[in-house]
């Protein structure tokens, strides 16, 4: 939740110390970076659940092997695409924003912070190596130092030097490195302990092999999942320039909101594989049940509160304020059952059904689509965009809910027909290749 936090702090100081065209120019360029990182979210999420299965078989070179290939792939990857984003980010922003000017400042932007994307996919991978070892308070104290001098840098380049966008870019650059420096010294000093050893060697190319292959059904999951949110965001960016800075002045601050419920699905990774009888695991799933939902109500609370008492905080342009403030509720609802679509979505990642999570995503993919073709069709605005958001995470949350019914009855309706749920296997194995700690019935999540 770091990187979004940083977005929420950036688009901050441009709305208050930039022309309001800059702020514009952020979305249509963040939307692209995004993409392109969150595309191999699942790498770190396989590595999380690997390392921390076999962890649990106290089998530290295997997981050792699973996060050094997982990094060695996300650095690869992250050259890769930071070199096609030199070469073609300025077309693909073309089609995105609505004027000369705006396309400029985007693509200046897009360009230094594309140098930051081999480091960003790196820091998934260290903090799922963190985590697997039950070290997650010390990856967020790490993130935190860096967030802090991220913050400091941005007030500097930004607020007193004045580089708007460009110094934005160039923050994002020196923090996400400066993270990762830290983490990769963190994961030494625990190998040195006896700990998982990280490092950016593959095992093997058939170990890499196999990682991409069990890769597939995660990483449609997350791209469908990324694709979405990004098509809300091309559909404000398109709206015009006065709509895509309302957009994006409040877009981080709902982007932080959803993120307070992601460590759930990180949690439930963790410590659900681990449990080793059946009352510990019944435990845990209550504990994370009760968060998830505790959370997405707290996240709508919090972005309520932005939305409406913290306007002039976002960006000092008065003209952007009524449409901020005409999205709150849209926003609060959607923020509000997003605890439920995680908490749902968590059951089907344990029990390794990334088929048909991502047949959820894909859904929920192709209702944003229609819904924001539609608000651009029919000049709804900002209203039909956001509009189209809350149909999308309705579709999410059906999907996700009716899917972890028939593997783990999540919310115990079964229980409350008077029959078992649950499933009676030791492990499951299914179409993504992961294997879960499956256990005795009863609801898991």
């Amino acid at each position: 939740m770091i990187p979004e936090m940083l977005s929420l702090v950036e688009t901050g100081l441009l709305g208050n110390f930039a022309p309001t065209v800059e702020l514009a120019a952020l979305a249509p360029a963040s939307l692209v970076y995004m993409l392109s990182v969150y595309a191999f979210t699942g790498l770190g999420v396989q590595a999380l659940s690997d390392a921390s299965g076999a962890i649990a078989r106290e089998d530290v070179r295997a997981a050792s092997e699973t996060v050094s290939t997982a990094l060695a792939i996300g650095i690869a990857w992250g050259a890769v695409t930071c070199l096609a984003l030199q070469a073609l980010g300025g077309q693909a922003l073309a089609l995105l924003c609505a004027s000369p000017e705006m396309l400029a400042h985007a693509t200046a932007f897009l360009r230094i912070k594309a140098w930051a994307l081999p480091a960003s996919i790196a820091v998934f991978v260290c903090n799922s190596t963190h985590m697997a070892q039950r070290r997650q308070v010390r990856a967020l104290a790490l993130q935190l130092v860096g967030m802090a001098g991220a913050v400091a840098l941005d007030a500097v380049l930004i607020g007193r030097l004045g580089l708007g966008v460009r110094g934005a870019a160039a923050t994002a650059v020196v923090s996400q490195y400066g993270i990762l420096a830290m983490q990769l010294a963190s994961a030494r000093q625990l190998a040195r302990a006896g700990g998982v050893r990280l490092s950016v060697r593959m095992a093997s190319a058939s170990v890499a092999a196999n990682t991409l292959r069990r890769l597939g059904p995660l990483s449609v999951m997350y791209v469908t999942k990324t694709l979405a949110y990004c098509t809300i965001t091309a559909a404000a960016a398109l709206t015009g320039l006065v709509n895509a800075a309302a957009h994006q002045a409040m877009w981080p601050t709902f982007v932080v909101c959803s993120f307070l419920n992601a460590p759930m699905e990180a949690a439930t990774l963790t410590f659900l594989p681990t449990a080793r009888t059946d009352g510990e695991r019944e435990r845990i799933a209550g504990a994370l049940r009760a968060t998830a939902l505790g959370l997405g109500l707290g996240a709508a609370g919090v972005w309520t509160c932005v939305n409406l008492g913290f306007t002039g905080v976002l960006t000092k342009d008065p003209s952007l304020w009524p449409l901020i403030r005409g999205e709150a509720l849209v926003g609060a609802l959607t923020l509000a059952v997003t605890g439920i679509d995680i908490a749902a979505g968590g059951v089907l990642l344990v029990h390794g059904q990334g088929v048909r999570y991502a047949a959820v995503m894909c859904a929920a993919l192709a209702t944003a689509v229609a819904g924001t073709r539609a608000a651009l069709a029919f000049s709804w605005g900002l209203p039909g965009v956001w509009g189209s958001l809350l149909a999308m995470m309705c579709v999410r949350v059906v999907g996700t809910n009716a899917s972890a019914f028939f593997v783990a009855d999540p919310w115990g309706l079964r229980k409350l027909l008077g029959r078992r749920g649950g499933v009676g296997a030791a492990a499951v194995a299914t179409a993504d290749g992961v294997t879960r700690a499956g256990g005795g019935g009863g609801p898991l999540l």
